[in-house]
């Protein structure tokens, strides 16, 4: 792996632990203060937060699937990690894809109970990512060093 490829996997390791809080913060607020979020119109900011911290695991899984280089094992070792990851976020999309359909399909009586169904779902499927991460609070860092890098080889 080149060196500036193993300082952002450094850096994505590093993040891991700040995107735990962002997600309880974004979990918090959507599910906590949904009246909140609305009034201060707090909606894209939470989902670009989302976006973030997807992107930060979604990193972190490929730099484990560089380091190990063999998919039956790499499935084996970080399966709850893919699950918490990706089928949590294309039910999200496909909510919120029923949601339009919805919009556009029937009146706003069903827009209305849709709608309700989605803020409802949005922090549910946050959530998984949050589990994913927590056994990552006891060891902040992976250490992202070894064999598998060429630069380390000496």
């Amino acid at each position: 792996m080149k060196k500036w490829l193993h300082k952002v996997e450094v850096v994505v390791d590093w993040l891991v632990p700040i995107c735990l809080l962002i997600l309880i913060a974004a979990i918090t607020l959507d599910f906590g203060f949904p009246a909140f979020v609305a009034k201060k119109n707090l909606g894209l900011l939470l989902d670009i937060m989302d976006y973030f911290v997807l992107l930060v695991f979604v990193s972190d899984l490929i730099f484990k699937y560089v380091a190990v280089r063999n998919i039956p094992k790499f499935l084996r070792l970080y399966w709850l990690e893919i699950i918490a990851v990706f089928p949590f976020f294309l039910v999200f999309r496909v909510v919120e894809l029923a949601s339009i359909v919805v919009r556009f399909g029937q009146g706003a009586t069903t827009l209305a109970r849709s709608t309700k169904l989605s803020r409802f779902l949005a922090p549910l499927l946050k959530t998984p990512r949050f589990f994913e991460t927590f056994p990552r609070m006891l060891h902040f860092f992976e250490k992202p060093t070894g064999d598998h890098y060429s630069h380390e080889k000496r």
